[in-house]
């Protein structure tokens, strides 16, 4: 698993190794798929969210 943060802009960016694996280069377009959200809080634990 990877951990990504969001920026005050409401980005993120895909690491590198992701990038690489998956073959996704600038413009491609993404689906983004809703499994619900684990939010790691800033105190390190995980939290299912809504």
């Amino acid at each position: 698993m990877v951990t990504v943060k969001v920026s005050s802009k409401g980005q993120i960016v895909i690491p590198k190794v992701i990038r690489e694996k998956f073959g996704i280069r600038e413009g491609d377009e993404l689906e983004i798929l809703d499994f619900g959200l684990w939010k790691r809080d800033s105190d390190s634990s995980n939290k299912k969210g809504h």
